[in-house]
């Protein structure tokens, strides 16, 4: 660029400036060579700001780039007395016009001031400049434009006021606007700053009811302090970031915001001074609050968006005479709390659009929530109370009314096509006649307060209600089938054209309840559907009124310890096949009270559970109870009671019993849990009695192992008082020509099975009246040629195993782990004492060659059953308790011969059992006679006195156990895994024992 030669700059701008022009003509003529001064191109020369007045009235200025330039007043006349424009760099270039503008070659520009020799003043910056409204004297008396390209900033540092009716208009791209001084507006106040300018006017604003205008902005924030009561109004068309607009004038006024977009929040708000209504509307918002803290003006808040979703951050209304009104053509939802202070509260939404006001913290204090169209879901929870006007609108969606006290709707109705939740502490008034739900789900807390409902049309019903309810359904009511219903002890009255409960508990508590379906005159139905099961039942004294009586479908159970009145009904309960009758209620037992009639159809069920010899259910009915093709289930824990013999149970009281329960054997008894129950109606036909007459944890039974067939034979009949050789029944477990036995391995009273497979013991774990051959563990110990023993070696209540080698005389008992019923798989690397035990000589040592191992329990003061050796009907048992035996290596000679000293012969398989009940606990004495399959056993401890059975085939194995009365489902498995590897026991012996 050619350079020019200029003087070097010095002093003022002002002075330079005036150097510069006064000069020029020399500089021209300047010798470059001669020149001592610095060079700049023509772009860097110093351009100064223009002024001009366009259509007599219109003062526009445009400035040079970078300048800051301060506007304030001086007065309120002409030039002299007006405005002043003071630039901070530059000097401004125009034409002067005395009296209404003055500024040609200096940096202020004076101006009139006088509201009409300039009506307008423009300013357009270069650049980079800053704009400050500083102080007014006079009131600005003309409407100012501001336009500035990339400014660094726009302020307000001074007291700056509006004459009336003059406009302010900002546009400055990406520059933002900010407050240290006063305001004062009087016309419309423009801003378009761009999607990154801020608009801040916070400290000191007075628009005096003038709208300010948004165009563009990021971030906005007004705080209006109006003192005349115009209130505040800010429309706009965009807002990037977020909006606040607050009315804190001294004086009532309304506060109004109409933005077409704010990205962000809007918040608005009335200070308590100012008490005039706040309204909002806007087409799309981030979020929305309003705060309206005047009370007593009966001031509200309207909210509204117009395409977009509204979202509420947070709505504060102060005056409860006010109104608050939430309007959208989308969703409405609230990220925010609401506390209305007991306003109105009306909102309006479009249909299958969703309004959701359902925060925790919500405070609605009363005030009615008016739905105002329909919509698809609403859902609304306040901490206090709440009060729904439907307005006869549809809810194509689900409902949820939360409350903290109560809830009610009983001026408007409303109809849900989808779910409702109702849930309150206090009282719930559903009561309006045109109210139509589908579900509904009532949560309700204070027994002191009620529940009334009405439905227009059928409705399904589940929930937990604790005061006193009134439920109305016009058409079929369903109890249940969402969910289980129960109510607490204040009862109430339940009506519909028919009643059901369906898939679930109904619990009707321990109040006063009628279930009322007098309209169609029809049972209530307790119906179980798809594998579910429902359930009807009452408390203890509560008491269900039914005029048209029960009837108990399928799989359906009746129950409670309270009362149902069913006599006004010809048919009273009627119990359907496979339903149940069972007065249970958790661990509490007692009695089920009908007033009426009680009848089972074909393979009905009548319960009972029992928990002690005095403490069990019973049914106590006033009509007739016909148990004639009823079913008698009878229940009780094994763990915690076993009834005794003679123990009996009255389990039915009525006006008239007819018939006895269906599955009772020939001689109405019924065998539960191996216990036989002796059924019975007394003499004048009024009470059905359960008396025990065999208990399978009394004595033992007696039965056989059948080598050759794999078979276990249990005679259920007691062997002493009633022997019944028909009396059996068989389990096939392993293979044909192994060795089998039996005991109580999983140490609950039930007997298991067991095989001697070569090396390896298969122990099936599962009980034998509940047979599960896949069911069984496995221990590989000794030799294939060892004989298994079992007995309880550590006295905890179970069996252990055992095995005896006979051409060593050494006995081996294995204390085992604790094995549960139906576990599964191998223990051998689990054992728990194993003990190496010489007792006696060898069967080939020719002291005694017809010696055969034994097993009892003889001697009560021992804790563990003794080991001991039967020859020629002589019994010889080990005079140590084997419990206190160490691990490892003992040699025994003490021994006792219990009484009878001599019972059976050479070649008698010694079978000793507890075949009498005695206050000792121990066994007496007893064999098997294989070759005629004869059993003797003794019936004393003390004398040769017996009975002989004959029962089996020769080449029968005798076995002993608590079966009497137990019955089971015949099983088999055909082989069990075979271990090769060598067993744990023979690492008590030196190879060279082995054989």
């Amino acid at each position: 660029m050619p350079l020019r030669c200029v003087p070097k700059k010095t002093g003022s701008p002002r002075r330079r400036l005036r150097r510069f022009l006064g000069e020029s003509a020399k500089l021209r003529r300047l010798d470059v060579a001669r020149c001592p001064l610095g060079f700049e191109s023509l772009s860097e020369r110093i351009t100064p700001a223009t002024f001009t007045i366009a259509n007599s009235t219109q003062l526009q200025i445009t400035l040079d780039s970078s300048e800051e330039v301060t506007l304030t007043t001086i007065g309120s006349g002409d030039s002299t007395d007006g405005s002043v424009l003071t630039l901070s760099s530059t000097t401004f270039s125009g034409t002067d016009d005395s009296g209404t503008v003055t500024g040609d070659g200096t940096d202020t520009l004076s101006f009139a001031n006088d509201g009409s020799t300039i009506t307008s003043v423009s300013i357009t910056g270069g650049g980079s400049n800053t704009f400050d409204l500083s102080t007014t004297v006079g009131d600005f008396d003309a409407a100012l434009t501001i336009n500035l390209t990339s400014g660094t900033a726009i302020t307000n540092s001074g007291d700056f006021a509006f004459a009336e009716t003059n406009t302010l208009s900002v546009t400055a791209d990406g520059t933002s606007v900010t407050q240290s001084g006063s305001l004062s507006l009087n016309g419309t106040a423009f801003f378009n700053l761009g999607s990154t300018g801020d608009l801040t006017l916070a400290t000191s604003l007075d628009t005096n009811g003038s709208t300010i205008s948004i165009t563009n902005a990021d971030d906005v924030t007004i705080i209006d302090t109006d003192s005349t009561g115009s209130g505040t109004t800010v429309s706009g068309v965009l807002v990037n970031g977020d909006l606040s607009v607050t009315n804190a004038g001294s004086a009532a006024g309304d506060l109004s915001v109409t933005v077409n977009e704010v990205v962000g929040t809007l918040d608005a708000n009335i200070s308590d001074a100012a008490g005039g209504n706040v309204s909002v509307s806007v087409q799309e918002a981030g979020s929305i609050t309003a705060v309206n803290s005047s009370d007593g003006s009966g001031a509200g808040i309207t909210v509204a968006t117009t395409s977009g979703d509204l979202t509420i951050s947070g709505i504060t209304q102060t005056d409860s005479t006010g109104t608050v009104t939430l309007t959208s053509n989308a969703n409405i939802y609230q990220s925010g709390t609401i506390d209305t202070n007991g306003a109105g509260v009306t909102a309006t939404s479009s249909t299958g659009v969703d309004i959701d006001l359902s925060n925790d913290f919500n405070d609605f204090g009363g005030g009615t929530f008016t739905l105002g169209g329909d919509v698809a879901d609403l859902l609304l929870t306040t901490e206090t109370a709440l009060v729904l006007d439907g307005g006869g609108n549809t809810i194509s969606g689900d409902l949820a009314l939360i409350a903290g006290t109560s809830i009610t709707a009983d001026s408007s109705g409303f109809s849900v096509s989808g779910a409702a939740l109702v849930r309150a502490t206090d009282d719930i008034a559903l009561t309006d006649s045109s109210i139509d739900l589908t579900t509904l789900n009532l949560q309700q807390a204070d027994s002191s307060s009620s529940v009334s409902v009405s439905d227009a049309s059928g409705l399904t019903v589940w929930g937990d209600i604790a005061g006193s309810l009134t439920l109305d359904v016009t058409d079929d009511l369903i109890l249940g089938s969402g969910g289980s219903f129960t109510l607490g002890s204040e009862g109430g009255t339940i009506t519909g054209s028919t009643i059901s409960v369906v898939n679930t508990t109904v619990d009707l508590g321990s109040g006063s309840t009628t279930l009322d379906v007098t309209i169609s005159s029809t049972p209530v139905e307790v119906t179980s559907e798809l594998g579910a099961e429902a359930v009807l039942t009452v408390d203890s004294d509560g008491t269900v009124t039914i005029a048209n009586g029960i009837d108990l479908d399928a799989g359906s159970v009746l129950g409670g310890l309270g009362t149902f009145d069913v006599s006004s009904s010809d048919t009273g309960i009627v119990v359907g096949s496979s339903a149940l009758v069972a007065p249970v209620t958790g661990s509490t037992v007692g009695t089920l009270s009908i007033t009426g009639d009680l009848s089972f159809d074909s393979d009905g069920l009548f319960g009972v559970e029992l928990q002690g010899s005095s403490s069990f259910t019973s049914v106590d009915a006033s009509g007739t109870v016909d148990i004639t093709d009823a079913d008698l289930l009878i229940e009780f824990d094994t763990s915690s009671y076993i009834p005794g013999v003679g123990d009996s149970f009255t389990i039915l009281t009525a006006g008239s019993v007819t018939g006895l329960f269906a599955n009772l054997d020939s001689s109405d008894r019924i065998v539960a849990n191996g216990v036989t129950f002796q059924v019975a109606t007394n003499s004048s036909s009024t009470s059905v009695t359960l008396t025990v007459v065999a208990n399978a944890a009394d004595v033992d039974g007696i039965g056989l192992y059948r080598p050759d067939t794999a078979e276990f034979i249990f005679n259920t009949s007691d062997p002493i008082n009633s022997f019944d050789a028909s009396e059996y029944f068989t389990i096939t477990f392993g293979n044909a020509d192994e060795n089998g036995f039996v005991g109580d391995f999983t140490g609950d009273g039930s007997v298991n099975i067991g095989i001697r497979r070569g090396e390896q013991f298969i122990i099936n774990t599962s009980p034998i009246f509940n047979f599960d051959a896949s069911s069984f563990v496995t221990v590989t110990v000794g030799l294939s040629t060892d004989i298994p023993l079992i007995g309880d070696w550590d006295g905890d209540g179970d069996d252990d195993l055992g095995l005896y080698r006979a051409d060593l005389a050494t006995y081996v008992t294995i204390n085992m782990p604790t094995i549960t019923t139906g576990e599964t798989g191998d223990l051998t690397d689990s054992l728990g004492t194993v003990r190496n035990i010489t007792f006696g000589n060898p069967p080939d040592s020719g002291t005694d060659p017809y010696t055969v191992a034994a097993v009892g329990y003889f001697d009560d003061e021992f804790t563990a059953d003794q080991i001991g050796i039967m020859s020629d009907g002589t019994l010889d048992m080990a005079d140590v308790d084997i419990a206190s035996l160490s691990a490892g290596n003992s040699s025994i000679t003490a021994f006792f011969q219990p009484d009878p000293t001599v019972f059976g012969t050479t070649d008698d398989q010694p079978l000793n059992g507890y075949w009498i009940s005695n206050s000792t606990g121990i066994d007496q004495r007893g064999i098997f006679r294989g070759s005629s399959a004869t059993f003797s056993l003794s019936t004393s401890t003390s004398s040769t006195s017996s009975v002989d059975l004959v029962f089996g085939l020769d080449g029968d194995i005798g076995i002993h156990g608590r079966w009497i009365s137990l019955s089971s489902s015949t099983s088999s498995v055909e082989s069990a895994t075979l271990a090769t590897s060598e067993g744990l026991l023979d690492a008590f012996f030196a190879d060279d024992e082995e054989l």
